[in-house]
């Protein structure tokens, strides 16, 4: 007879699995960190144009050839995904509310982190995964943990700043200024007031010299909260608008000069943001005048002399005009020369050069040109020196105080 023994009941011993877990941006054109301009609130790439997704890819091997070996996202509990952010929970950070996805799609994406948040400079943070599944051959949850990624942004926008001046060299040449004949020969009532407009071009003496800054491909059209333009001489001091004559105004994207009143200037324009310079760029103005090709007194002819009173007039020509009025762009001082017959040499000899009034126009009293009446005595010689004028400068009093029109404006001599 036989009998059979106690029964106990036994499992098969299954090997662990071999488990990996690792993380990465799977999408080359929105990567994990960004290039920002701060200054234009930019970002590249924009995450809410192109999200930034990070997947976890979760692998098994089984040693016992029973667990299926290879991806294993899919079997990743959908209740057990976790993505932290520097050691806290996505879902328990506020800035990232609406602002992420994660997958739990029934494929190899399952757990995926879908990210449309654009990342400010001041944050930075390191991203792990977690997450549990079943290996149901030895009735075991599973839990696995991912390396770490940084996330954050760089700022490249403040190297990226360029100007462009639209005329690096300006030069002025006050002969070719419409608009400054016609404001001096309506304030010499020579013509009644017309349309001012209309006598500008790009050779007046109001001349705005136009800037262009561009970021990258982009070129600003006003400055952002934060930048601003600053003009200084060239290894000297700041220029300030108004308070430097010849500079008007100070406006992006417009430096605003009044060229009269420069001979000859370097600039240098500069970016800046508080004390930081981001760019800078050079703009030189000067002052140019046409060579004169022929000038002299309109008469030379005798003066009778019972005459008291001797006029002249002075022609001042270049190459390719005559000007109707020398005086606004050259100093003209005239002169007088009388000369005296010498018995002794038989020579007629210079009693002395005098100097008299400037401008286009000589009267003088006959007898200031020191000519007698005697045919020993009777002889003059008359002209001008003609020297370009330099510069305008604004009229102050003794104290250096600006001499102010009734509207204002300010008088330059």
């Amino acid at each position: 007879m036989r009998t059979r023994s106690e029964v106990k009941h036994t499992r098969l011993d299954f090997e662990p699995l071999r488990i990996s877990c690792s993380i990465k941006c799977d999408t080359p054109a929105s990567p994990l960190v960004q290039v920002s301009n701060a200054l234009l609130n930019e970002y590249e790439p924009d995450r809410e144009l192109t999200p930034c997704v990070i997947r976890p890819y979760i692998n098994v091997k089984d040693k016992d050839k029973v667990f299926p070996d290879g991806n294993a996202n899919h079997r990743l509990s959908t209740e057990s995904l976790k993505w932290l952010l520097n050691g806290v929970p996505i879902e328990d950070i506020p800035a990232f509310e609406g602002k992420y996805t994660i997958l739990k799609s029934d494929n190899e994406l399952r757990g995926s982190l879908k990210i449309t948040r654009n990342i400010p400079l001041a944050e930075k943070y390191n991203i792990t995964f977690e997450a549990k599944f079943e290996d149901w051959r030895r009735g075991k949850i599973e839990t696995v943990q991912s390396n770490a990624l940084s996330m954050y942004t760089t700022d490249l926008g403040e190297n990226l700043f360029r100007i462009n001046i639209a005329t690096p060299i300006v030069v002025y040449n006050p002969v070719l200024d419409n608009l400054f004949l016609y404001d001096w020969m309506l304030a010499n009532n020579l013509i009644e007031a017309g349309n001012r407009g209309s006598y500008k071009d790009e050779r007046t003496f109001e001349k705005k010299v136009s800037l262009l800054i561009n970021t990258g491909d982009t070129t600003l059209e006003q400055l952002p909260a934060g930048l601003t333009i600053e003009l200084k001489r060239k290894g000297g001091a700041k220029v300030v608008a108004g308070q430097d004559a010849e500079v008007v105004s100070i406006s992006y994207p417009d430096i605003e000069f009044d060229l009269r009143l420069i001979d000859k200037a370097e600039y240098e324009v500069r970016l800046l943001r508080g004390n930081k310079e981001l760019s800078q760029a050079s703009l030189s103005i000067r002052r140019e005048n046409y060579p004169i090709f022929e000038c002299m007194p309109m008469m030379g002819s005798d003066v009778s002399p019972h005459q008291e009173i001797y006029r002249n007039n002075a022609i001042v020509n270049l190459k390719d005009r005559s000007l109707a009025y020398p005086e606004l762009y050259y100093n003209l001082l005239w002169y007088t020369e009388a000369n005296i017959y010498d018995k002794v040499t038989s020579s007629w000899k210079s009693a002395g050069e005098k100097t008299h009034n400037k401008g286009r126009k000589l009267e003088i009293a006959l007898t200031e040109t020191g000519v007698g009446v005697t045919k020993n005595d009777n002889y003059f010689a008359v002209g001008f020196d003609a020297e370009a004028r330099k510069a305008f400068t604004v009229a102050t009093d003794s104290a250096g105080v600006e001499y102010e029109g009734e509207n204002g404006d300010v008088y330059i001599i």
